[in-house]
């Protein structure tokens, strides 16, 4: 499942503790061995009788900075255990998670799925939050959370008492959408309609398999709000989206997404499958204009891009032009959009050559 680690999730974390390790041990013996090479050149070039001075002058802090580098060793060994804690649901796939402005505990936004590991269409989404005591239990890379109950509750409280994790409260709260003014288009989409792989299931921007529900189109983008905060930013961008309805410099919308029910977290637009980057190479000068080109036409409609880097302006096979990833984006009846044309002369420019 998507709340599963990987061989490579492990490995990665211990080479990063082991070069961390390696660090407080090798760094700080060399530092060691460099004080003690110039106390001994010292001891050589200055008469005897000062050489008592010197010493003396030179093991207190080098027997401190030792004590440091020893603790600051300890430290990484004994944190090593709970800094890979990942927290794993027995039943629900996780959509997005944070750290909560408390910086006591990690929100999650999941959804359930029984023991046949069949998503439950009729819960939505639910919304999690775990105490960060549950880390200092010592439980090493995995953090297995209780068994999350189906029900008429979408926020639930998870902590510990006594080394024992349980779900302390739940409750039914008012859940924020995106408002009826920006649900524009007349497509909704299902969220638990589309294929959500589970490589890259934890974030709110997908690439999905759409095939079930928009016909003639194989793969999709797809932003979801994980939480109340993030509705803001999806209502944004899908007004933008209205403004660039029918224009070839945007990729299509393809709908409103929906947690199953009439609430609307998210939104679904073209994945461009044959578009590549804006680069260096051959060409590049002619593709390198079509983007201007079309960035030009994008400040004809008054929306300015925020984040024109040549990364986002993808060039097609055909030799079109489509500018993406409009969550800086917006409305500028009278704004002036010389920053996005400096953001992409000096993105291309800091690109590396290309070697044909």
């Amino acid at each position: 499942m998507a709340d599963s680690i990987t061989f490579d999730d492990v490995t990665w974390w211990l080479t990063s503790k082991l070069l961390e390790a390696l660090w407080w041990m090798v760094g700080g013996w060399l530092w060691l061995i460099f004080l003690i090479l110039i106390f001994w050149l010292h001891s050589h070039l200055i008469p005897q009788s000062q050489r008592d001075d010197l010493e003396n002058y030179i093991r207190t802090p080098v027997i401190f900075f030792t004590c440091c580098r020893f603790v600051g060793l300890l430290w990484t060994v004994s944190s090593a255990e709970s800094a890979m804690c990942t927290v794993i649901f027995p039943n629900a796939n996780i959509v997005a998670q944070r750290e909560n402005r408390y910086g006591n505990a990690t929100d999650f936004c999941l959804y359930l799925y029984d023991d046949y590991g069949r998503v439950k269409y009729d819960q939505g989404m639910k919304y999690v939050s775990v105490s960060h005591d549950i880390k200092d239990l010592g439980w090493g890379i995995r953090c297995k959370m209780p068994y999350l109950p189906a029900g008429d509750w979408n926020n639930a409280d998870i902590g510990s008492t006594d080394g024992v994790v349980s779900i302390k409260t739940t409750s039914c709260d008012p859940l924020l959408g995106v408002g009826k003014d920006y649900q524009w288009s007349r497509d909704y989409v299902n969220f638990f309609d589309l294929i959500i792989p589970d490589a890259t299931s934890n974030t709110t921007t997908l690439i999905v398999d759409s095939t079930k529900v928009i016909k003639g189109t194989a793969r999709a983008l797809l932003k979801v709000a994980g939480f109340r905060e993030d509705i803001q930013a999806i209502e944004k961008e899908t007004r933008i989206y209205q403004h660039l309805e029918g224009h070839p410099i945007a990729p299509k919308f393809l709908g409103h997404v929906t947690d199953g029910g009439d609430r609307v977290i998210g939104l679904l637009v073209e994945y461009i499958e044959d578009g590549r980057p804006l680069e260096k190479g051959m060409f590049s000068d002619l593709a390198l204009e079509r983007c201007r080109d079309a960035l030009h036409a994008l400040h004809n409609l008054d929306i300015s891009h925020g984040n024109a880097q040549p990364k986002n302006c993808l060039v097609r096979r055909n030799g079109e032009t489509i500018w993406v990833d409009y969550e800086q984006a917006k409305k500028e009846t009278y704004g002036s959009f010389d920053h996005d044309f400096k953001a992409l002369d000096k993105g291309f420019g800091d690109l590396p050559v290309l070697e044909c």
